[in-house]
């Protein structure tokens, strides 16, 4: 029998749909289309579902972790453009180009 979802692993059915939005997106071939469609994502979805949430919880650490940086160079690309908005003027076009900042605009 299927438990009711949890907030966590609502939270992890949500990053499965992400993943399923993508593989369907990519995936020209339709016997393996079929094949995930029909067995893939059922299976994934019914394990997480069946998953403890203490393990969904730990796994989504890891997944936070792996994300995090990319997200704040992402907020700070976001506080620049506002900055800029804010002050009317733009950044110079060499601090743009230095390290971080031009690491950081090449974000979302």
């Amino acid at each position: 029998m299927v438990e009711m979802a949890s907030q966590v692993k609502d939270l992890a059915l949500d990053m499965l749909t992400m993943v399923d939005l993508i593989v369907k997106e990519n995936v020209g071939n339709s016997v393996v289309l079929s094949l995930y469609s029909k067995m893939v994502f059922p299976f994934l979805k019914r394990k997480i579902l069946t998953t403890d949430d203490k393990l969904i919880k730990e796994n989504l650490e890891v997944s936070y972790k792996k994300l995090k940086p990319f997200f704040e160079k992402k907020q700070k690309k976001e506080l620049l453009e506002e900055g800029e908005r804010l002050s009317g003027h733009k950044l110079h076009p060499t601090l743009r180009n230095m390290g971080d900042f031009k690491e950081t605009s090449e974000y979302f």
